[in-house]
């Protein structure tokens, strides 16, 4: 990876979990070529004070390392986030040492696990995002570095989702978690226009029900008006709706604010499970009547 060819500005992310919204991370650096082949590379030493701070001293690596946007240089040394040191120890044939005693993996992982119960999940949409050749940074690192270097600035064809009232209700099934829209217009328009549930059966053209799942739900009812009820004809609101759900699935809240900030952007946003990750990120105006280019 010779550096970086150009810098993509992006909120939140497809792959990412709540963790990695844009409160905590924003851009996106493009790698000209696929990651190469780590393990080939030559043992990086890192050593570790045995509490929060791990760092490289070795004058060719830190450059090697600062070529591919990991770490922050002070002082002659290169400091390493935990998720990055991970990866080093992980795919980049690094080595940790604390006293000249050499450090695992799983004992580094296990001491910084105990600050962060969520690390493996960081670390594995770290890793993710370095395996497409996108290496991803937090907010404050991204200032540092604009000053340092000048960069080409390529920002995400965003634009403001148009809000239309919508005026129909839809059933709220909680313990399957999706609603269901019977208007069989109001649920083709807000399936081919704006690319909400799954109307019908998938990628077969019958049936005329529109089924929502509870981001989906909670968005249309707080941004578009959409009258929800549950199964005893109960009016439900989007903050109920989303309390429910969070009864059941603790981090709903989390996926929701994703999710708002990305579909308020103007960009498509649907469910990634089986790709193994939250989401899959579509540019505006992309409709399951075309062929979307996926991000």
């Amino acid at each position: 990876m010779e550096g970086c060819s150009e810098r993509t500005s992006i909120e939140g992310s497809a792959s990412l979990p709540a963790r990695f919204s844009s409160n905590n991370y924003l851009c996106l650096y493009k790698a000209k070529t696929p990651p190469p082949t780590f393990m080939l590379m030559s043992m990086i030493e890192i050593k570790w004070d045995g509490k929060e701070s791990m760092w490289i001293e070795n004058k060719e690596d830190i450059e090697r390392l600062k070529k591919n946007f990991f770490g922050e240089e002070k002082n002659g040394r290169l400091y390493l986030k935990p998720e990055e040191t991970l990866y080093i120890m992980n795919f980049m044939n690094g080595v940790c040492f604390y006293n000249d005693k050499k450090v695992e993996f799983n004992e580094m992982a296990s001491v910084f696990s105990l600050k962060e119960p969520r690390l493996f999940i960081k670390f594995n949409a770290y890793r993710d995002w370095r395996d497409r050749g996108l290496i991803i940074k937090r907010i404050y690192e991204v200032g540092e570095w604009k000053k340092r270097k000048k960069v080409n600035l390529k920002k995400y064809p965003s634009r403001p989702l148009e809000k239309n009232s919508i005026k129909t209700e839809a059933v709220w099934y909680p313990d399957s978690l999706f609603s269901v829209i019977e208007d069989e217009n109001i649920g083709q328009e807000l399936f081919i226009n704006y690319w909400f549930g799954q109307y019908g059966v998938y990628r077969q053209e019958r049936g005329n029900l529109l089924k929502l799942n509870f981001l989906e739900t909670v968005f249309l009812s707080k941004h578009f008006g959409l009258k929800v009820k549950n199964t005893k004809g109960k009016q439900m609101s989007y903050e109920k709706i989303l309390n429910e759900v969070m009864k059941k699935r603790e981090y709903a809240k989390r996926l929701y604010e994703v999710y708002e900030d990305w579909r308020l952007r103007g960009f498509v946003v649907k469910t990634g499970f089986k790709f193994g990750s939250h989401f899959r990120i579509y540019f505006p105006g992309a409709s399951p009547a075309l062929s979307p280019k996926k991000k």
